[in-house]
């Protein structure tokens, strides 16, 4: 069994794994796949995980998201709704998340245990029971993604 594990943004992994070239290379029989960056469209996210498992690969996907204000990967998403929808967590207690008329504030801790000032990612999110949904904000993906 040869496991891999690929850190990228979105369209980089698509690129690397669905690509003409990427093709003629075999995959790991198991990949992780951390993305980050920007929301991965569901669509991709079907098509990478269609094209894995038709080469024999089991992939399996852990998303993040953050604000470069605050810190890359403040929350952590891999489990889907019964909508599809990836329901995020904070990646630790050094992370607070609070929603303000469903805007996602975000603060982070630092070593000396001070808070910096909740950052308005212009994103919005609702609770769910085992986490947060985001929506993110449409400003920031093409609409045919």
């Amino acid at each position: 069994m040869f496991v891999a594990v690929l850190f990228a943004q979105p369209l980089f992994a698509g690129e690397l794994l669905l690509s003409e070239r990427a093709q003629s290379h075999p995959l790991p029989t198991s990949l992780v796949l951390w993305v980050g960056g920007y929301t991965l469209p569901a669509s991709l996210q079907r098509s990478l995980t269609k094209a894995a498992k038709q080469r024999g690969c089991a992939l399996t996907i852990i998303q993040f998201y953050g604000a470069a204000e605050v810190d890359a990967g403040c929350l952590i998403g891999r489990d889907v709704d019964d909508d599809g929808r990836v329901i995020y967590f904070p990646r630790g207690a050094d992370i607070r998340v609070e929603l303000r008329d469903d805007i996602i504030f975000l603060q982070r801790q630092d070593g000396s245990g001070a808070w910096s000032a909740p950052f308005d990612t212009g994103d919005q999110a609702h609770y769910h029971a085992d986490g947060l949904v985001l929506i993110p904000n449409p400003d920031r993906i093409a609409p045919d993604v």
